[in-house]
């Protein structure tokens, strides 16, 4: 994944906190490499990169410079990606975990993550957890909100293992993010797949039925074998301000087979006539609750530039 040039080592950030960079050589199995103390050349620092993050983020692929105890960042190589909340680069994949159970499935924020996805050109899969514990209501809202979509699903459970295997197969070899609210289980689905993970986990909360905030600073897991996963803090807003109201309805795939048969190219599959996303709607082909949302964000994002 990372190269060598000029003699001077590159490495992949794995974990930023207090001011220091922890990196790791992307030279062999993955596991089997140290992490490196590394600092950020004040030079670097000034840079003025045309980016919303900050010069040196988690998932950038750096050259730096060895002094003895202490190691420097001195370059960062261009981004493939950016997601901004949480502050992370170069990101394949993302992982959208919900729950069978409780907390209960949050789909506005489901869609936004995917959304901000597509935007970025990213996998997604989405893993059900808590199979073990499922609510047949919640499975059937799950079923119905997922019609239609090209993504894998993969029904997990921390407890009996179920679904782990394919779950591991779907990260080998990425570089992925896994993104849901707090307390759909992400952090017991890593602590099966990554030995000696051991984050604090708090327990859903009975009174709001959402999961405490555990995770503090985003940071870069090795998955046995090859490919990195992001624990995260867990997501609670997504926002639009980057896209384009014409580009909205290219971010949801569920789509494609169908808008290039609405009448007007430039359909928002809204108020148009004879609007071939409507019709499919109509026949249940697409989901109701995801063309809500997809409707919402439309409304969003056209007061957002009346501002």
């Amino acid at each position: 994944m990372i190269e060598r040039g000029n003699g001077v080592p590159s490495g992949l950030v794995v974990k930023a906190y207090g001011g220091f960079f922890y990196l790791k050589k992307l030279t062999g199995d993955n596991n089997n490499q140290p992490l490196i103390v590394a600092t950020v050349r004040g030079k670097l620092k000034l840079s003025t990169a045309n980016s919303e993050l900050p010069p040196v983020v988690v998932g950038d692929k750096v050259d730096f410079i060895e002094d003895n105890a202490a190691a420097v960042i001195v370059k960062v190589h261009p981004r493939s990606s950016e997601l901004i909340r949480p502050p992370i680069a170069n990101i394949d994949q993302v992982v959208v975990v919900c729950a069978a159970s409780v907390p209960v499935p949050d789909f506005q924020l489901m869609d936004r993550i995917t959304v901000r996805a597509e935007a970025e050109k990213l996998a997604v899969v989405i893993v059900i957890n808590k199979i073990d514990s499922a609510r047949e209501e919640i499975l059937g809202q799950l079923q119905q909100h997922l019609r239609g979509l090209p993504y894998p699903v993969i029904k997990t459970s921390a407890v009996t293992g179920e679904g782990l295997t394919d779950l591991k197969q779907a990260l080998l070899g990425r570089i992925s993010v896994m993104a849901g609210p707090s307390g759909v289980g992400k952090s017991s689905l890593l602590m099966k797949l990554i030995p000696d993970y051991e984050p604090k986990i708090q327990d859903v909360s009975q009174k709001t039925a959402r999961g405490r905030h555990t995770t503090k600073h985003v940071e870069l897991l090795a998955i046995p074998g090859s490919g990195y996963i992001a624990d995260t803090p867990g997501f609670s807003n997504i926002n639009l301000d980057q896209i384009e109201l014409a580009e909205l309805p290219l971010l949801f795939p569920e789509f494609a087979d169908y808008r290039l048969d609405c009448k007007f190219s430039s359909c928002m599959h809204i108020p148009e006539p004879d609007c071939a996303v409507k019709q499919a709607l109509a026949e249940e082909k697409l989901s109701a609750s995801r063309y809500r949302n997809y409707c919402q964000m439309v409304a969003e994002i056209q007061a957002q530039r009346k501002w």
